[in-house]
């Protein structure tokens, strides 16, 4: 089986080298390929690249012409390099469409998400596999969705690659590396709701001629598949069998929920197999370190308590495993009905909840500092500053004594002393003597007594008293 290469994003490697796959040149758009059936095939833009080869978009050439809206894509690999023809000889011996129809009418599914073999050939140095075109792959989504799915997306999720294992091992084979970006969405608006499992790359058999694979680790084969979700067996480069393909999956499984593994952003191999090992022993703790303050999914547990008892030749109980995904989604609150769920409701509602509403006019603004001072009270006088209601009741009084036509000192009449009144506490008062030809004099009385209020009294109520005792005077 061949070893692990670098990650998609990792540059090619102009030289082959040990662990490192030579990348195919870049072939121009709408060049020509001639498959084994000998027909042909017009290349599309690239839409993607992997550590072994490069993705195109393609039509069959009907009449000389391409046909729009591609329906396939063209996988390209060096006739060098052994990922492409591990997967090539996995969907000519194990997908054939009508094996696949077959098993599908036998385990009455309406979708199996195992791609059905099409074509392949071979042009010029290189060698290449046609297949359906398919949509976004569960990585993408995984960090579209802010990097958790919700338990009915996972468990769902999860019960499809339940059926699609459960093909591949009937067919003698283990996968050995599955993850988020070797599953992909269905293309067609009808299949949304559908994945598959693509990327046959690492394939092998558990099964040959003597039976099942013997239990015997290879140091040449430790660390194969992705570091990240690869089974402790392929650890210790023991060949892959049915349950390690579980294992992998509880991985995968575990990250989707939670959106993180405890060994994520460790890189050393004998390190991370270290901390699966640890956790192996005691699969609560794996959980709740994984979950962090959420709580963990019990079938998580479950699933793990029991992938853990499989024997290395045993034969896993499939529908047992749906079963407990199926009660998963139910615990989670939702009913299951196999449609995909990326996006977890009640997080959003909870976020919509707890986070204010902007204006829409305008942007918030924060309010200005008040940088005055308060005024200073002298601890030794009673003496108190005048307020601005204070001197315009003052000067509005001076300027009705110079007046020739006074006007009456009513306090409903004027609109500076209602304020007063209401701040001392009380109400405003109506003068309903007749001042007659005292209004001169009690006017004069009214100023010079404010003037002594504002000296010598606290506050306002002082004010208040004044004028009222120099009323009591004028009556």
């Amino acid at each position: 089986m061949p070893r692990a290469a670098k990650a998609a994003g990792d540059k090619p490697a102009p030289k082959k080298r040990k662990g490192i796959y030579q990348m195919p040149d870049p072939l121009p758009l709408g060049e020509e390929l001639t498959d084994f059936q000998k027909k042909k095939w017009a290349l599309g833009p690239s839409v993607g690249k992997g550590g072994f080869g490069e993705i195109y978009l393609a039509s069959e050439v009907k009449e000389g012409k391409p046909q729009e809206n591609p329906s396939h894509v063209i996988k390209i690999e060096p006739r060098g390099n052994g990922p492409l023809f591990c997967e090539l000889h996995f969907y000519q011996r194990a997908a054939k469409p009508d094996m696949i129809k077959s098993w599908k009418k036998k385990q009455k599914l309406k979708h199996l998400g195992v791609p059905s073999y099409i074509t392949a050939g071979i042009h010029k140095d290189k060698r290449f596999l046609v297949m359906d075109r398919f949509g976004e792959d569960l990585w993408n989504l995984f960090l579209k969705s802010g990097k958790k799915f919700s338990p009915k997306a996972a468990y769902t999720i999860g019960i499809q690659m339940v059926d699609a294992l459960e093909y591949v091992h009937d067919q003698g084979y283990v996968h050995a590396d599955i993850k988020g970006s070797n599953i992909l969405l269905g293309f067609e608006p009808k299949a949304k709701d559908q994945v598959f499992l693509v990327d046959f790359g690492l394939v092998s058999k558990y099964m040959g001629i003597n039976g099942h694979n013997v239990y015997k680790p290879d140091p040449k084969k430790a660390h194969e598949g992705t570091l990240e979700y690869t089974s402790i067996g392929a650890h210790e480069g023991i060949s892959s069998s049915r349950r390690h393909d579980f294992e992998i999956l509880g991985y995968n499984l575990v990250q989707w929920m939670s959106g993180d593994l405890p060994w994520s952003k460790v890189t050393k191999e004998t390190e991370v197999q270290a901390i699966k090992v640890k956790h192996s022993k005691d699969r609560n703790s794996f959980l709740q370190l994984s979950f962090k303050e959420q709580t963990y999914p019990t079938e998580l547990r479950d699933y793990f308590n029991y992938v853990d008892k499989i024997a290395y030749e045993e034969k896993p109980n499939y529908s047992k495993i749906k079963a407990l995904f199926k009660k998963g989604i139910v615990s989670s609150g939702e009913k299951f009905d196999g449609k995909l769920q990326f996006v977890t409701p009640k997080k959003e509602n909870i976020k919509a909840i707890n986070t204010p509403r902007k204006s829409p006019m305008k942007s918030p603004v924060k309010p200005a500092k008040n940088t005055k001072k308060p005024a200073k009270r002298n601890s030794d006088s009673s003496e108190t500053a005048e307020t601005p209601a204070k001197k315009r009741t003052k000067r509005k009084m001076q300027t009705e004594d110079s007046s020739s036509d006074a006007r009456s000192p009513s306090p409903q009449r004027n609109p500076e002393k209602k304020p007063i009144s209401r701040a001392a506490g009380g109400k405003a008062k109506t003068n309903q003597r007749n001042p007659g030809s005292k209004k001169v004099k009690t006017l004069k009385r009214l100023v010079a007594s404010t003037t002594i209020a504002t000296q010598t009294s606290p506050g306002l109520k002082g004010l208040r008293r004044t004028r009222k005792k120099a009323g009591k005077r004028d009556a």
